[in-house]
Parts: C-alpha cells; structure tokens; sequence
C-alpha cells in the first residue's frame, strides 16, 4: 500500500479529515451542518464475498444530505473501476445495488474520484443513516466484475472535507473558461494541484459549470500563450461518468526535463480540460508554486 493511501486510511478512520471546531473554515470546507452525515467504508479484496484482489486496499467517504449523497473513493493495488456502487447487506452477505455512484469505466492512472448523485428513496437514506454497516461499499473491476474491494460502512462523529482525498502538491492552478484563448465555457471553473517528480506526475482536478471532461492535459505555454502537451493526464473518450466531479491520479513515464520544469517553473505551464462541447478546450487555468501564493484553493 501506498504511502498516501495509508495515511488516508488513518486519516479517515481517526475522523482526521474533520472540518475542527473554532477554525476559519476554508473555501471548499463542508460547513459543520447537522443535517448531514458522514460514513467512511475501508476496502480491500479480503471483505469481498469470495474474497478477491489480494493486494488491493480503499476508502470510500460518503456525505448523506437530503437526497444528495456526496463520495469521495480512493484506491490502491488494482486496476481502474469499472463501476462504484452501495450495496445492501451485513458483513459477509452479498446484496443488491442500492446507490449507483458510476458504471462507467475510470481512466487508467486515475486513483480517487469525487462527485455526488441525488436519491429519491428516502426509506434507503434513513437505513443508510441509522444503519451504515447494513450496508457496504463496493468497487468493480474488469478482473474482478463481480467486486473487486469492498467495505462496511460506519458512522463518523464529524464532518469531514471529502475533497481532502484529491489534494496533492505543492503545485496549483484556478481554471476558467475565460482564460482559453479561443474560448472555452464562459460558466467553467476548475481547480488543479501537482507534484512533479523524477518521471511521475501527481495530480488532482475538479471542476464545475462544465460538461463531463474527455481529455485532461498539461501544456507547455505562459500566460496568454498556448503551447503543445507535455504530460497526458487522462483520457475518457465518451466523457466522464456523469456523477463525478473531480479525480485524481498519476502519470509515470514523464521526461525528468518535463517534470523539473513544472516543479520549478510552473508558471510557463497550464492544465486544460476539453469537452465535447469545447474540444479544444473547456477550461484552463496557469500553474502556479501555492508556496509564493494563497494556498486556499478555491473549492466547488
């Protein structure tokens, strides 16, 4: 297991991406509402029924609000999912799909999402609130269709920020649509982090306002400029999965040339995000070091 995704896992089963009592609450920290409540699942393949990917490990949190509920997932030790859902059912007993987070195919490098779907039947949100371990979590995959990490869910005491899954980096960008030079989506935004590394590039996107991303580049440009890609961040030909609102993941394979530029000037680079409404981009945003800046990014 990775050394991020064990810090998750301590993070979320301590409570420790709790929104603390009598701080300034950060731009894209959930409010301290008592309407809303939080459940965190662990994965693996050992809780799966048989069990299933040996290796591999999660966490999924969920906010259950109204009829929304919010997801945040990560994953470690297999492949892309192929779908997320909950499910009905106890520990060790298989039950049937209950929510629907996506059944659509996550691009390869991609290791967390983030989104939310609205769920009209309010005796499931009451069960799902007064009974989470009633209830699992579940991740498929083309290995393992049938499941391939799967968790209880349980009750956490506080609110917790779900975006904190995504966050990676020292690295940052605001996106626009009005900072695509041709034009993009005048009601676009986007928020981006990085860390660049050797050959590897680590990242996080979320955005709003926007059809469902196809392609997630980074460009080698300064402000005003465009300029040609330099590291391939996903490709999801058909779109996203129309609940998710944010992801994040790895590239590996960088030139280390590409990757010491974005880590040390990466002010002559920017992130773009393309739709099939704006193929040659929806949103676009410069990067910037959140060291020489405001590090409180601005959430959706």
């Amino acid at each position: 297991m990775s050394k991020r995704t064990r810090t998750l896992f301590s993070l979320v089963m301590a409570a420790g991406l709790v929104v603390g009592a009598g701080t300034a609450a950060r731009a894209g920290t959930p409010p301290r509402d008592t309407g809303a409540v939080y459940l965190a699942a662990e994965l693996s393949g050992a809780n799966e029924v048989p069990a299933a990917a040996k290796r591999g490990r999660g966490v999924a949190v969920l906010r259950v609000q109204g009829d929304q509920v919010s997801y945040a997932i990560q994953w470690t030790g297999v492949t892309a999912p192929t779908a997320g859902h909950v499910h009905l059912g106890a520990k060790g007993v298989n039950g049937a799909v209950e929510v629907p987070f996506f059944g659509a195919g996550i691009p390869s490098g991609v290791t967390a999402v983030l989104g939310h779907v609205t769920v009209p039947d309010k005796a499931l949100l009451t069960s799902l609130r007064t009974d989470p371990a009633g209830h699992y979590a579940n991740l498929h995959t083309a290995e393992f269709p049938s499941g391939a990490l799967r968790g209880q869910f349980r009750r956490l005491e506080h609110p917790v920020d779900l975006a904190k899954v995504l966050r990676v980096g020292s690295i940052a960008a605001q996106g626009g649509g009005d900072q695509e030079l041709a034009g993009g989506d005048p009601d676009g935004g986007a928020t981006a982090q990085f860390d660049a590394e050797g050959g590897a590039v680590r990242y996080s996107l979320t955005w709003s306002g926007v059809g469902q991303p196809t392609k997630g580049h980074i460009h080698k440009g300064g402000p005003g400029v465009d300029g040609g890609v330099v590291v391939d961040l996903f490709a999801a030909p058909n779109g996203l999965p129309g609940s998710i609102t944010g992801l994040a993941g790895s590239v590996t394979g960088v030139p280390e040339a590409i990757a010491h530029g974005i880590e040390n000037s990466p002010e002559q680079y920017y992130v773009n995000l393309h739709n099939a409404e704006f193929p040659g981009g929806a949103v676009r945003g410069q990067l910037y070091d959140v060291d020489e800046a405001d590090s409180d990014l601005p959430g959706f």
